[in-house]
């Protein structure tokens, strides 16, 4: 106990850094509070003895002001890039402006008033505005200034505008583009399919090329905006790829395609400031939010516009597969993340994102000549140390940040045959780690995020000059071989390599519509029905429950290992592979000597429910290697007002003396963090039990943030393995006994 006490007591002396926020009643309590801290410390012996603690950790006490509006917001570095290309001409630099939320309409429309005409005394304009009252209470305005204005910003010359106590921040306008492809080439004719159904899978994305022979007749495009008029059809790029890959997966694969129909609605079009490209990337146009087309489009497949009924209200998975590179996360959640947050509880679905990649050059600090010499091993722990020495450049990109989506990083892995690499150079030989170009963890509240990594294809570089490389863009192997837009009239056949978290995030939903496809088989013949309302979340929990670190882990600890931090290094290896790799296949095929059952329920604030899963008599008494799986998932309602925001903290202690296994892979504390726990247990413990005996894994449900009222769909998922070579017949002995009754109690 004395070492205990010394530790906690060292702890407590280490100062630290950081900031925190307190909301007054009203403006008299906040002008008393300051006063006393003004008078601090002359002061000390009147004060209370808790003001008096807390005012000796502080440095400062101030009210928000103007570098709380800039900080973190990535707002001055965009700012100066604009500055770059847009100085001394006539071009005006558009941002967005976040105000505080008023309930009072009429307060809030006061205020945009008033914002407004101070953008417009500094000869600026305002694009749009936007206002969200449910869920995230998000209002904003985009608007536009001259280029010498925001010159005077940075130089710290602050006008009305800036000193303004009704904006929250200033930040870069919404920048999701999509990755610019080559032409691709032209492919002998690829084999055209039926599907039957109605769709579970939706892509939210620009306008795809629908006569593809590759996607001809399995695409529902829905374009209410009619972005799709803006398009030529070669410029039709990223969509056109990301169906492809949900479709038919990596051509060079040779799978199945999807047997159902995907439902598109276009949230890109090409950008006509473009100049350089030709076509133009695909963007969000500067005259939408990014967080009014998704509510729009969300809102229109559940329920529908105005007196239009829902679209698609059989829609069970939303793939994302853009993001914000303008926004990384930084402690604060972005406001289109808290959106899809609030949508996927509201309505049951789940939304696969793509992190987001780093497009930026690499200074690896030797030259190309040097790196030949390198053995792959050598070469691959150097350049994973020069990515984890610029970790914080590397960071989720908005609205990968969501709490209840799963975002999804890129392994670089691909199923291609590179038949002439050229000069080109790969500089992360191993297959098993993350891309250099994709983005990394942690999530809110230190959270598992990305939670999940899919292959992304490998991404080769070009030597520049000085030790420099940069990505080499070429849509040859290696790489992901999917469907191109067409350059001439009349193709239908063009494929193109391609590399990115974009593709990964199309895996994970292609995989998440597979998923789909055996719950509905296994309920149509089941006596018991997995309600609608469920399926969503059993899908997170079952796309989850196949990853794992396996061999990644072993190569990431050779590369980042140090003394100093192998205390920690679960969780670094955590904010490198989430919780892993996922094998689908696993997750959807049961074996002899593995069994996978899965569980729901609806649960209220300190409730717990309890699950009983059988254990196999034949692995009683035995010395054999054995894992045991838990994956638990649920959409957090969540209060955008509070710091927890996270209303409902579901979790389960795994149980592990009953078949001999203890924990492996992430932290334990670790994984409780978000909204999904996933925790593997491995063992070989001689363990003797009674037939007839159960593992109990008991489901609790706490709450978070304030005013947890609601009931919180959840999903359960279960494995019990052995070897392949151990000869016990599990999945036989537990499908003869399982019972999943839940049995709800009140929760200490």
């Amino acid at each position: 106990m004395s070492v205990i006490n010394k530790k906690i007591t060292d702890t407590k002396e280490k100062l630290m850094s950081g900031r925190l926020f307190l909301s007054m009643s009203n403006q008299q309590a906040m002008r008393d509070l300051l006063s006393e801290w003004n008078k601090w410390p002359d002061n000390r012996d009147v004060l209370s003895k808790k003001w008096v603690e807390i005012f000796s950790q502080l440095k400062d006490m101030r009210k928000w002001d103007i570098q709380d509006r800039l900080r973190e917001t990535g707002i001055e570095k965009y700012w100066k890039e604009e500055l770059d290309i847009k100085k001394g001409t006539s071009s005006k630099i558009l941002f967005e402006v976040e105000l505080w939320y008023r309930k009072d309409n009429t307060k809030r429309n006061d205020i945009q008033a008033k914002v407004e005409q101070l953008i417009e005394s500094e000869n600026g304009s305002v694009i749009t505005k936007c206002i969200i009252d449910e869920g995230i209470r998000f209002h904003a305005i985009k608007a536009e200034l001259p280029s010498e204005n925001i010159e005077r910003v940075l130089n710290s010359e602050y006008t009305k505008l800036f000193k303004c106590d009704d904006v929250m921040f200033f930040r870069p306008t919404g920048q999701c583009v999509a990755d610019v492809y080559p032409e691709g080439v032209e492919e002998e004719a690829f084999q055209e399919g039926e599907v039957f159904g109605v769709p579970v899978l939706a892509i939210l994305d620009g306008d795809p090329f629908v006569y593809h022979s590759l996607l001809e007749n399995r695409l529902i495009v829905d374009d209410p905006d009619d972005f799709g008029s803006a398009y030529q059809a070669k410029g039709r790029k990223h969509c056109t790829a990301m169906a492809s890959l949900i479709c038919h997966g990596e051509l060079d694969a040779e799978e199945s395609p999807l047997p159902r129909p995907i439902y598109v609605r276009p949230i890109m079009k090409p950008d006509p400031d473009d100049f350089i490209n030709n076509p133009p990337r695909e963007h969000i146009a500067k005259e939408h939010f990014f967080e009014d087309l998704i509510l729009r489009s969300v809102r229109r497949i559940f329920a529908g516009d105005a007196d239009e009924k829902p679209v698609a209200p059989t829609i069970k998975i939303i793939n994302l597969s853009i993001c914000d590179p303008a926004r990384m996360f930084f402690h604060q959640l972005s406001s289109c993340a808290k959106l899809l947050d609030w949508l996927s509880e509201k309505y049951q679905v789940l939304f696969c994102i793509s992190a987001g990649n780093n497009g930026a050059d690499i200074d690896l600090e030797k030259s190309k000549a040097k790196l030949s010499q390198l053995t792959d091993e050598d070469l691959t722990k150097h350049t994973m140390k020069i990515l984890h020495g610029d970790i914080r450049n590397h960071r989720l990109m908005s609205p990968a940040d969501s709490v209840n989506a799963l975002s999804i990083g890129a392994i670089h892995t691909d199923k291609s045959t590179i038949y002439n690499q050229g000069n080109r150079v790969d500089i992360l030989p191993s297959q098993e780690l993350p891309s250099p170009i994709t983005v990394h963890g942690y999530g809110f509240r230190n959270s598992i995020n990305p939670e999940i990594y899919l292959p992304g294809g490998r991404q080769l570089y070009d030597y520049i000059t000085d030790n420099q490389y940069r990505i080499n863009d070429i849509g040859m192997a290696p790489g992901q071989k999917v469907a191109a837009a067409p350059v001439n009239p009349g193709e239908r056949n063009r494929g193109i390599y391609i590399r990115g978290t974009s593709n990964s995030a199309a895996l994970a939903s292609r995989g998440a519509a597979l998923i789909y496809e055996v719950l509905d088989e296994l309920r149509s013949g089941a006596d018991t029905d997995i309600p609608d309302e469920h399926m969503a979340v059993v899908i997170k929990s079952l796309l989850v429950h196949g990853a794992s670190w396996s061999n990644s882990f072993n190569i990431l600890e050779s590369c980042l290992k140090t003394r100093n931090n192998s205390r920690l290094f679960k969780r670094i290896a955590a904010r490198y592979l989430g919780y892993g790799i996922p094998d689908i296949k696993r997750v959807i095929e049961c074996t002899e000597r593995r069994a996978t059952a899965i569980g729901y329920g609806s649960i209220k604030k300190n409730e717990k429910h309890e699950f009983r899963f059988p254990l196999p008599p034949s692995l009683s008494g035995l010395n054999e290697m054995r894992r045991l799986i838990l994956t638990l998932a649920w959409f957090s309602p969540v209060n955008a007002e509070t710091r927890k925001y996270r209303k409902a903290n579901l979790s389960f202690d795994p149980p592990g003396n009953e078949v001999g296994v203890t924990r492996v892979n992430a932290d334990w504390q670790h994984v409780k963090n978000g909204t999904i726990q996933h925790e593997i247990l491995e063992g070989s413990e001689v363990v003797t039990y009674q037939d007839g005996n159960n593992l109990k894994i008991d489901v609790v449900c706490r709450e978070d943030a304030h005013t947890l009222d609601e009931s919180v769909n959840y999903g359960l998922a279960v494995t019990l393995e052995v070897a392949e070579d151990v000869n016990i017949p599990i999945y036989e002995e537990i499908k003869q006994r399982i019972e999943i009754p839940i049995k709800i109690d009140g929760a200490s």
